[in-house]
Parts: C-alpha cells; structure tokens; sequence
C-alpha cells in the first residue's frame, strides 16, 4: 500500500501521512530540533519549511547543558552573534520566534 504512495512524491507522502494520522487517532506529532547542529537549522533558515500543522516542533539545547563550546561557537558566529551569554539568549530567542516550539528539552 505504501509504495502507491511513495511513488507519487511529496503529495503522495502527504496523503499517506494524512491517512496515518486519520487511522490512528493522532492529532499532530512533535519533532525535536537542535538549532546547534546545521543539518537540522537548514530545514529552518533561511527560509522555514512549511510542514503541515500535524508536525510541530520542540527546541532542544542539548549542546549547552553538555558544554559543547565547539557547536555553541559555531551556530552562534554563523548567526552573527558573539561568544557571549546575552548572544546565546537571543539565538535561542530568533529561534523560537522562527520554530515556534511546543516546548523545550535536553
């Protein structure tokens, strides 16, 4: 059933999706996303990729509370913003404004 799908694309993979969610009574389903990691962010900047209202999105900051100074410093700079801690905030704030989190973890 699924390869009928799959074989028409993105519209295909939307219907499938759809009747996923119809068959199993799910509403929507959440994604965590790391703004740290540039695989991730590309999907969110420049420009947000419109996903249906069924996926929505959690902010994880897994690379601060572990230290990683390494991906801290180079999503930050990348950003235009300086190694500090007021800088890290507003990161975290642009990126909220843009992912529009349920919720925060790590």
């Amino acid at each position: 059933v699924y390869a009928s799908y799959r074989d028409r694309g993105l519209a295909g993979a939307e219907e499938f999706s759809e009747l996923v969610y119809k068959i199993s009574g799910v509403r929507y389903t959440v994604m965590t996303n790391i703004p740290f990691e540039a695989s991730e962010a590309k999907f969110w900047k420049p420009n947000r990729v419109n996903y249906s209202e069924r996926y929505r999105s959690a902010i994880r900051v897994d690379p601060l509370l572990a230290g990683d100074r390494k991906s801290i410093e180079t999503s930050l700079s990348a950003a235009g913003y300086s190694f500090t801690l007021q800088d890290a905030r507003e990161y975290l704030r642009e990126w909220c404004d843009i992912m529009k989190p349920e919720y925060m973890m790590a």
